[in-house]
């Protein structure tokens, strides 16, 4: 009787273990799927077919890796473990990592990210600039060198961090990459990345990643990606009803979320934003300073975000680098709302007020047209023809939907223009790219046409080689005083908001230190897996490791193991032991 009394008890606690076991291992395994909203085409998320703006970048981000990533600090290893650059600065050695595969099966080598600059310096496509790289060769399979004619201090910045390294063996031979997307669409999105893409509906604009089970770093935290149209009538109201995962909010209607534990709210980064466009080619009265400076002074930037945004977000810098970028100038002019110092400086230029409350010269009223988006577009254009006409400037608002505003505005076919973009966080040699040889015709931004000193071009240059970062910083610092003195555009609103997350699908959301969304960076996604750590960097002065996930929770229980298994079997052992005993 005691022996089969010790069977029954050593029975029980092995089947609780085993049971114990299979329940935490099934909830280890259930599949991990963010919703996000969807509805809008961004493009065939390959690397020659993605819309150039950021969700197209970031989704085609998800399925093709670069040697660089971000993190929150700066720049990190990725397919690269490590990088150097010789004493003169025009060379940079990229160590590749050797353990990395496509998703193909074939492996990753240096052959791959030699061919892939070289095809894209013939096929120029994406936000990279290749200009600036003479060479690239391959020293070993694991090793490439880039060389430059001369120093670029933002090389990682430039030409790196979004470059996506593209398959050898699929894309060589290829000679128009975007009939190869219609023609092999399949072929198309062989990456290295965490995700694959499984379904996209252009006309519906859903898409569907799953992860790549072979990925090099490990086990996404994320299984699945999905990107849907919801039913709600707001993100919000989307949100609480399960359809996505996060959602973002404005200050009034943060106020609506219901108090859970599971609810995280985070305000974003102030690097995205909208600013006004001058256009001297259309209209020679803006070729005048004093008229940009005159529509600064009118404008008022600070009402802008307290009646928009309920205060939330900052406004715009007239030197453009965000209030919040490491390398703001505090001291530029800043131009707050004077409407006299508006009015005085049109008059200066000859103009005078009419009966009807409008400046004329030679019996010309001061009128012009302003491009906008819908939305919030419209709204900022609302603001701003306000202020203006409030002064004697007259506005008439043409409003358009999103890609015919950027089309219209790259060919430089408007007046006055509102737009907005990401990436003002980013290297402050952004500045040159946005506004260099602004007296020559207007540049892929839409931007040109203006007669600036010669400095100006000058210091756009020498900091771009200037390798020491005190130095380089000066020559931001007076770069951004002379863009406040010139007004060649004029920021308006770097916007805020809340984003919010349901912890309970995923609580691995980051921001990367030059941008403001959380969803867009695959780090987020693939942060939060126990099963690998990420590696330290080797011989990299000016990289940031990886950050390490630990495996074990904020309460120091190693995460995965069946502590319910072990506890229930413990206490059956004993309450079996003690009746045993007793009988």
């Amino acid at each position: 009787m005691k022996s089969k009394t010790g069977k029954i008890a050593l029975i029980t606690i092995f089947l609780l273990l085993i049971t114990g076991s299979s329940i935490n291992c099934q909830a280890q395994t259930q599949t991990r799927i963010v919703k996000l909203s969807g509805g809008t085409d961004w493009g065939y998320p390959g690397p020659f077919s993605f819309y150039s703006r950021g969700p197209g970048y970031y989704k085609m981000a998800l399925i093709f890796d670069t040697l660089v990533e971000r993190n929150e600090t700066g720049y990190m290893p990725w397919l690269a473990e490590s990088w150097e650059t010789s004493g003169d600065g025009l060379t940079w050695t990229f160590h590749l990592r050797d353990d990395v595969k496509w998703n193909d099966g074939e492996s990753f080598t240096a052959d791959d990210v030699v061919f892939t600059f070289r095809y894209y310096q013939q096929n120029p496509f994406g936000w990279a600039d290749l200009s600036i790289i003479d060479s690239v060769e391959k020293i070993n399979d694991h090793a490439v060198a880039f060389t430059t004619s001369e120093p670029v201090a933002p090389f990682i910045s430039r030409s790196i961090i979004s470059q996506q390294i593209i398959p050898q063996h699929i894309w060589e031979g290829v000679e128009d990459p975007l009939t190869f997307h219609e023609a092999e669409p399949e072929k198309a999105v062989v990456g290295t990345g965490p995700y694959m893409l499984i379904d996209y509906d252009g006309a519906a604009g859903t898409y569907l990643f799953r992860e790549n089970p072979d990925y090099w770093y490990g086990d996404p935290a994320v299984d699945e990606i999905q990107f849907n149209p919801v039913s709600a009538p707001t993100s919000l109201e989307a949100f609480i009803a399960g359809e996505v995962s996060t959602c973002n909010c404005d200050a009034d209607s943060i106020s609506l979320l219901p108090e859970q534990d599971n609810y995280v709210i985070v305000k974003t980064p102030a690097f995205w934003g909208y600013k006004l466009y001058f256009n001297p080619v259309e209209r020679p009265e803006l070729a005048s300073k004093e008229m940009r400076q005159a529509f600064a002074y009118a404008i008022d930037r600070q009402d802008i975000v307290d009646r928009l945004g309920l205060g939330l977000g900052l406004s715009g810098n007239p030197g453009y680098l965000t209030k919040s970028h490491a390398w703001y100038n505090p001291d530029v002019p800043q131009y707050d709302q004077d409407s006299a110092m508006a009015e005085s400086l049109i008059e200066g230029l000859g103009y005078v007020k009419g009966g009807d409350g409008y400046y004329a010269l030679d019996r010309e009223t001061l009128s012009f047209t302003l491009l906008t988006g819908t939305g919030t577009y419209l709204s900022v254009a609302e603001e701003i023809k306000d202020d203006l006409e409030a002064v004697g400037v007259k506005v008439t608002i043409n409003s358009v939907e999103s890609k015919s505003k950027d089309s219209l505005i790259k060919e430089c076919d408007y007046e006055l223009a509102i737009n907005g973009h990401g990436g003002w966080g980013g290297d402050p040699d952004r500045l040159r790219t946005l506004f260099n040889d602004f007296a020559g015709a207007p540049s892929a931004f839409g931007i040109g046409g203006f007669d600036l000193p010669e400095e100006f071009n000058e210091l756009l240059q020498d900091q771009l080689v200037e390798t020491d970062e005190t130095a380089r910083k000066e020559m931001v610092y007076r770069i951004q005083e002379m863009i406040a003195e010139e007004l060649p555009v004029l920021p308006i609103w770097n916007t805020q908001s809340y984003f919010v997350y349901n912890s309970d699908v995923h609580d691995g959301w980051y921001f990367p230190f030059d941008h403001h969304v959380a969803t867009h960076p695959k780090l987020s996604y693939i942060w939060g897996t126990v099963e690998t750590e990420a590696e330290e960097p080797t011989g990299t002065d000016d990289s940031e490791p990886a950050e390490e996930r630990d495996t074990t929770n904020d309460d120091g229980w190693i995460s995965g193991f069946p502590y319910e298994a072990l506890i229930l079997g413990v206490l059956t052992a004993t309450v079996f032991i003690v009746f045993h005993k007793r009988a």
